[in-house]
């Protein structure tokens, strides 16, 4: 709480001191109701401090009440009681107002809720005086219960009426008149006024009545805070005048009952504030709401004016159009001037219109297309448009019901896109994809031609070859005569090259094998030792015609194994040999095998001629040679590779290569352990 707010509750509470012990020497000992009107003056201190505050100010208000009525002349007894009676009123309203609001902030009176609050602390406190000075009263005054107890409840709650709203947070409603008029609203209720506290005739009293609506009737026109000013000046010149014997009240009681004229007065007062309070609010409630709504609609006007991409359409209950906002003049052509009143049919070709009937399954008129568009469950769709230059433009559109409070339709709303462009690539996009499965699954086609072409081919070239060279073996070994030597020479090379091409054909039909039906595994426990070794022997002749160092590296302990002999042995084969054959005079050649506890390596790493780097990735791709082979003319199907891999991933493993052209190739093969 700032230091501001400090003085306003010391100077609220200065000011009840003054005012209560007026207020109660004006009418003690002669009257003993109605003094306590300045009470809430003492509640309005409290709300306005902090609830730890209150350990102070509650017993200030105590010493002040019981201090006016000592000074009015009562008994130390009745002051007592009078000054508690005052103080625990003023605290339960305090208590009460402050209970729904969050700490270190004022009451609220904005809206229903806060005016039933309002009343309900009024009342509470009220009552609350009215209980202990009902029970005590009567006995230590010798005085009428009815009176006591009417008297009390009448000047607490309408002191509590008056004066709290001015410390609670009220909207700040201007009102909907000029200061003119507001000039002469409040001097007609001056003269009501006048007429009715002056006069003692029975005219009196009625015009006293007319203040009620006067009040009512400028609190739906005035500003909120004057109408709580207006209802203070009242109270206050309806109190001066039953204290002074004068106004309707006197009249139509009696001079001689001037604690039953004060009791009506505060009755009347109590009436006024719930006269004009309701409506003040009620009307600042509506103005609030009109603000908002009318805030709310230029917004959203604002939004669909500046959606400049989007067309947004609205329409009456019966179809015709309403909203033309400036994204649907850009996007259809016309202007809003030339569509209002039309309905959206003239925007779709009939053909269109039956499209959509049949994709939404509806009659084939537009009002059934229209409710199945508007069905929340639609969502979107594509709509094809007719601009005002006769073009076609396809829209993706959502059309909405528009309802009041009560559910009834009153409306539609669409919002569109125009999507033709992206529909027209998207449709490109199609064709195309269509274009390229077609042309991928004719190279399948022809990619499946070629296989089983090679495969039978291989097939019937395998018979007459090894035919050739039974009879090459028979020419040898001399069944048909003596051979010169240079008939020896050309038997041999006419058999190496036949052995080359079985080795071809061989391989394109493990090929074959692979595409077909993939290769048939013979899984067995084996020592991957004994497969090294035997692939070193087969390969031994061919690295010792060429030259090359060829050695191995395994481990002295056995490396189980579960897979296929002859299909691992021809991986290491295929390796090795092209590691010899592409290997110079005098270079290395070297294999070895690396257990491990998940994988077993094996590696064959040559010092040759190495592969390029660009040509790497594409090594293991069947019927591809590097770039160097081909320029040093060394022969070889481009098979081999392709085909240790296929075996190699068969087994669940890996086949890699590291080259540096000039240095070298490794390749390593990774099996799971």
């Amino acid at each position: 709480m700032t230091s501001v707010g400090w003085w306003r509750s010391a100077a609220c509470l200065l000011l009840y001191a003054v005012l209560v012990h007026l207020a109660v020497a004006a009418l003690w000992p002669g009257a003993h109701v109605g003094e306590s009107v300045p009470v809430g003056l003492a509640a309005g201190a409290l709300v306005l401090l902090p609830r730890r505050a209150w350990w102070v100010a509650v017993p200030l208000i105590g010493v002040a009440s019981v201090s006016a009525y000592s000074w009015a002349g009562a008994s130390l007894d009745v002051a007592l009681v009078w000054g508690a009676a005052l103080t625990a009123g003023a605290s339960a309203a305090a208590a009460m107002l402050t209970r729904r609001s969050p700490r270190g902030q004022r009451p609220e009176l904005r809206d229903i809720d806060d005016y039933r609050a309002f009343l309900a602390s009024a009342v509470v406190g009220a009552g609350l005086a009215t209980a202990v000075l009902s029970v005590v009263g009567p006995v230590m005054l010798e005085h009428d219960l009815v009176l006591i107890a009417a008297g009390t409840f009448l000047a607490h709650v309408s002191s509590y009426l008056v004066i709290l709203p001015f410390f609670m947070v009220t909207a700040p409603h201007p009102g909907v008149v000029d200061g003119r008029s507001r000039v002469l609203t409040w001097s007609a209720v001056v003269v009501i006024m006048a007429i009715a506290f002056t006069s003692h005739d029975k005219i009196a009293g009625l015009f006293a009545m007319a203040v009620i609506p006067a009040l009512g009737w400028a609190a739906m026109r005035l500003p909120f805070r004057d109408v709580m000013v207006g209802v203070l000046f009242v109270a206050a010149c309806a109190d001066l005048a039953a204290v002074l014997g004068e106004g309707g009240a006197v009249a139509l009681i009696g001079a001689d009952q001037p604690e039953w004229v004060v009791t009506v007065t505060h009755l009347f007062i109590s009436t006024c504030v719930l006269s004009a309070l309701p409506f003040a609010l009620a009307v600042g409630i509506q103005r609030d709401l009109a603000q908002r709504a009318a805030t709310e609609a230029d917004t959203v006007r604002r939004v669909v004016d500046s959606a400049s991409g989007v067309a947004i359409v609205g329409t009456d209950d019966r179809g015709r159009i309403t909203l033309w906002n400036p994204g649907a003049q850009t996007l259809l052509g016309y202007t809003a001037d030339e569509v209002r009143g039309l309905l959206p049919s003239v925007f779709h070709r009939p053909e269109e219109i039956a499209r959509l009937a049949s994709v939404l399954g509806v009659d084939h008129d537009y009002p059934s297309v229209v409710r199945a568009l508007a069905d929340p469950a639609c969502g979107g769709l594509e709509v094809e448009f007719v601009r005002k230059d006769g073009q076609t433009r396809i829209h993706f559109m959502n059309l909405s019901r528009v309802t009041d409070a009560q559910g009834r339709l009153t409306g539609f709303v669409s919002t569109a896109e125009d999507i033709s462009e992206r529909v027209a690539t998207q449709r490109a996009l199609e064709i195309a994809l269509a274009r390229e499965r077609a042309s991928v699954e004719r190279l399948r086609e022809v990619d499946q031609l070629k296989d089983t072409f090679v495969s039978s081919v291989s097939h019937e070239l395998r018979t007459p070859i090894t035919s050739i060279m039974g009879y090459l073996e028979i020419l040898e070994d001399g069944g048909f005569g003596e051979l010169s030597a240079e008939q020896r020479s050309a038997l041999g090379r006419i058999d190496a090259n036949s052995r080359r091409l079985l080795l071809l054909i061989d391989d394109l039909l493990v090929l074959s094998r692979v595409q077909d039906r993939g290769l048939e595994n013979h899984h067995v426990e084996l020592d991957l030792r004994a497969v090294v070794e035997a692939a070193h022997e087969v390969v031994a002749p061919v690295a010792a015609r060429a030259g090359v160092e060829f050695s191995y590296d395994v481990p002295d302990h056995e490396v189980p194994y579960i897979g296929d002999v002859d299909q691992l042995e021809r991986v290491l084969v295929n390796l090795m040999g092209n590691a010899v054959k592409f290997s110079p005079d005098g270079g290395q050649v070297r294999t070895r095998l690396l257990p491990a506890q998940r994988e077993v390596r094996l590696t064959v790493s040559d010092t040759g001629m190495g592969i390029p780097a660009e040509e790497q990735a594409r090594l293991f791709t069947r019927f591809f040679r590097s770039s160097s082979a081909r320029g040093r003319a060394i022969q070889g199907s481009g098979l081999g590779l392709s085909i240790a891999k296929a075996i190699v991933e068969r087994h669940g493993g890996t086949i890699t290569v590291e080259s540096d052209p000039g240095a070298g190739t490794e390749f390593t093969v990774r099996l799971p352990a």
